[in-house]
């Protein structure tokens, strides 16, 4: 998957190509390289849903189209997975973008990929699916996301440090 084409989408919003109003959509198609040989064709809608208090809200939806591309398959050392028929949606994003500097203050979305695996004569449909939100402070984050998430996050972190300094201990 070209994670520089996500990031770019989920990070920058499509902006149009002439002063919009609130209300007013418009559509872009762009191309990305991807580390697999083809590029992927991406379409994008957004509209300029509000702005108040110098801040811009863009709501977006895109569509990734990947050409076929293999990966090695993690079930059999050795030997590859093609995967077509892929498909990378991302809906309901919305971007908060300040209007003076063009800072994109908050990001929130959706992204679906789906793919048809083949591996040697055994295909598999797969598909997965996830919610993200970004923020440009903690405060707004647990507004988006709820407190309980965040502090989810936080257990985790310590955790994680906890099982480090056991290992260290482990090992001396």
């Amino acid at each position: 998957v070209p994670a520089h084409a996500l990031v770019a989408m989920i990070w920058f919003p499509r902006l149009p190509d002439k002063p919009a109003e609130v209300g007013d959509s418009w559509d872009a198609t762009d191309s990305y390289p991807t580390p697999f040989g083809a590029a992927a064709k991406v379409t994008v809608h957004a509209r300029l849903a509000k702005v108040e208090e110098g801040k811009a809200t863009i709501v977006t939806g895109a569509h990734m189209e990947l050409e076929p591309f293999k990966v090695p398959n993690p079930m059999q050392p050795g030997t590859m997975v093609t995967l077509s028929n892929g498909v990378i949606e991302l809906n309901d994003v919305e971007h908060i973008v300040s209007v003076e500097t063009g800072a994109v203050l908050q990001t929130k979305g959706q992204i679906r990929a789906s793919f048809l695996a083949d591996a040697e004569g055994l295909t598999v449909d797969v598909a997965t699916q996830v919610l993200y939100a970004a923020a440009d402070n903690e405060e707004t984050l647990k507004k988006i996301v709820g407190p309980g998430l965040i502090e989810q996050r936080e257990l985790q972190q310590v955790a994680g440090e906890k099982k480090e300094e056991e290992q260290k201990q482990k090992a001396e």
